[in-house]
């Protein structure tokens, strides 16, 4: 095959790629910005679901419960986590709602962490755990606030 040749191929390859969904071409599949009306609905309608779910899973008492319901509830963290992060929030509201997703993620680390140390039955980790979740929630509070949210923003 000659260069030019390839060169073509090489172009109607690339063509093809971005016309794609969703590979840059420019189309309208992406993610779309959200009103900031439209964001907070979203994110509260989320933030309702996940506490409906948590709440129909009881509240743990002692260390062995605490791990059980960890597993239980991690997958559904995990699942509103990744749907959250798919708003897409307006220019207005953006660096807040960054601050959101930077403390869901803290929150979320620090909840594997002290589920992960129910399971191995230590005490003293899930209460020094769950203090450093205490104080890394305020911050999560005050960035929901600031987007909006109603439900998001309880504490």
């Amino acid at each position: 095959m000659s260069s030019r040749a390839r060169t073509v191929c090489r172009t109607l390859l690339v063509a093809a790629v971005l016309a794609l969904p969703g590979c840059g071409g420019g189309g309208d599949n992406g993610p779309k910005t959200l009103t900031r009306q439209k964001l907070i609905a979203a994110g509260d309608a989320l933030c309702t679901e996940y506490n409906a779910k948590q709440a129909q899973l009881g509240q743990p008492k002692t260390i062995k419960q605490l791990a059980a319901y960890g597993k239980k509830l991690l997958p559904v963290q995990d699942d509103i986590g990744r749907r959250f992060k798919q708003l897409q929030p307006p220019a207005e509201v953006s660096a807040a709602f960054g601050r959101v997703i930077a403390a869901q993620e803290q929150l979320g680390k620090l909840s594997r962490e002290r589920y992960a140390a129910a399971a191995k039955n230590d005490a003293r980790a899930v209460k020094a755990i769950t203090a450093k979740f205490r104080t890394a929630y305020a911050p999560y509070v005050t960035a929901a606030r600031e987007v909006g949210f109603k439900v998001c923003a309880t504490g």
